[in-house]
């Protein structure tokens, strides 16, 4: 029992990290001051800390691991819109490998993920 609340308290430190990096990117992008490239580099320095790496060195567009840009020129969808107006939206997933597996759920890692969604300023 103490090792799952380990194991619990490790994989929410490791979400808010991924929650911190995606809206740190979107909101640098909505005031019009980042390119896709500028806002992969924030996304790795913000998230060294975690036990695996994010991968960083190019967007993906797919549902897997990694980052998801859209609403910049260079990123998956050049076009984003929220209530008519432009918008920049970006999705951190992070595979966070786990100490205690569980049969059936989650075998050797756990995906978690944060979209943030910002309309843009400029």
């Amino acid at each position: 029992m103490f090792l799952g609340l380990i194991e619990i308290g490790n994989a929410l430190n490791s979400y808010l990290t991924v929650l911190a990096s995606a809206r740190d990117a979107a909101r640098l992008a909505a005031q019009g001051g980042a390119t896709p490239t500028t806002m992969l580099s924030m996304i790795d320095n913000e998230t060294d800390r975690l036990p695996t790496d994010v991968p960083t060195g190019s967007l993906n567009c797919s549902s897997g691991a990694g980052v998801d840009i859209r609403g910049l020129d260079g990123s998956c969808q050049a076009l984003l819109t929220v209530s008519g107006k432009a918008a920049v939206q970006v999705k951190v997933c992070y595979d966070h490998p786990l100490f205690v597996r569980i049969p059936g759920i989650a075998e050797d890692t756990l995906r978690l993920c944060s979209k943030t969604t910002m309309r843009r300023i400029s």
